[in-house]
């Protein structure tokens, strides 16, 4: 088998349920375009070594990659489509999305886009892809933009991650509460202040190196704040 065939079928079979499935019980190849000695090496392969080659790289993929990343959003994922995390990254896998994915998903696009094929499901938490968005600023890499930044979302995503990490619950019925947030990435972290909105929009003008319209007290306690999250 030439190492692209390898590649792709393997590949197909570890990530892919249903043609792993269908590989498994018909012997239907993962890829086209495979030889008769291509598709016997395949077939092989033994169903219980494949299996478990499959649960290890759930392990990565789950607990080790995306768990660490977007903790809220991951226990969110689990308790809104009411499934396991073993299944959950079946399904996310299994996905067109999981396809998009650069460099491991290091900013968690695929998962992005894996939570927005769901909505139809996930109506009763209309808050994820917000909560999704707001984990991705504070754990993945920013692209081009201002550090300080201000970031505005539809719900209270500060209060949606501390219930899920800390007190175990995943709110249903959540409502619209718009917020504001001063982000600045450090070395280590992400720093966040949450503003008041006139003090938002006059921190955003600030930042562009435009007048935020402001006296000079309130330039000042401005200036304060951005000090303050850089510290």
């Amino acid at each position: 088998m030439t190492l692209q065939a390898q590649f792709s079928a393997l590949y197909r079979l570890y990530y892919k349920r249903s043609e792993r499935e269908a590989f498994l019980r018909d012997g239907k190849p993962p890829v086209a375009g495979l030889t008769a000695t291509e598709l016997a090496q395949l077939r092989a392969l033994e169903p219980a070594r494949l299996r478990r080659i499959v649960d290890l790289h759930a392990i990565d993929l789950g607990p080790a990659w995306y768990r660490p990343r977007v903790p809220a959003t991951w226990l969110a994922l689990q308790a809104a489509l009411e499934v396991p995390e073993a299944e959950l990254v079946q399904r996310l896998t299994e996905s067109p999305a999981f396809e998009s994915r650069l460099n491991d998903d290091a900013d968690a696009r695929a998962l992005a886009s894996f939570v927005d094929s769901q909505q139809a499901v996930l109506r009763d938490f209309p808050w994820l892809p917000e909560l999704l968005r707001y984990e991705r600023l504070l754990a993945c890499p920013w692209e081009d933009g201002p550090n300080p930044r201000v970031v505005e979302f539809a719900f209270d995503v500060s209060g949606i991650a501390e219930a899920l990490l800390q007190d175990g619950l995943c709110p249903m019925g959540e409502p619209r509460r718009a917020v504001s947030l001063l982000l600045f990435r450090g070395k280590r972290e992400v720093n966040e202040l949450p503003l008041k909105r006139h003090d938002a929009k006059a921190i955003a003008e600030l930042l562009a190196g435009r007048d935020p319209g402001v006296g000079t007290k309130a330039l000042r306690r401005l200036e304060h704040m951005l000090r303050d999250i850089r510290s």
